[in-house]
């Protein structure tokens, strides 16, 4: 897509980062959520997940988990 803004938005899930990707995409922006994981067995993404479903924006997991 030609001329088309771009962002990568850190999104837990909750309310303020999910606000924050919803206002970003009425923008005109092209939103990817970005959670990343750091501990567990990944089941905490899920919410995170159903949200960014929930406002049509892409999702992605980074696992950095040997980091922490």
């Amino acid at each position: 897509m030609q001329g088309s803004k771009k962002v990568l938005r850190g999104c837990s899930g909750g309310a303020d980062s999910c606000r924050a990707a919803e206002k970003l995409k009425a923008q005109g922006y092209e939103v990817t959520a970005l959670t990343l994981l750091t501990h567990g067995d990944g089941s905490m993404v899920d919410g995170a997940r159903a949200k960014a479903v929930q406002l049509g924006v892409d999702f992605r997991v980074e696992d950095v988990r040997e980091r922490f």
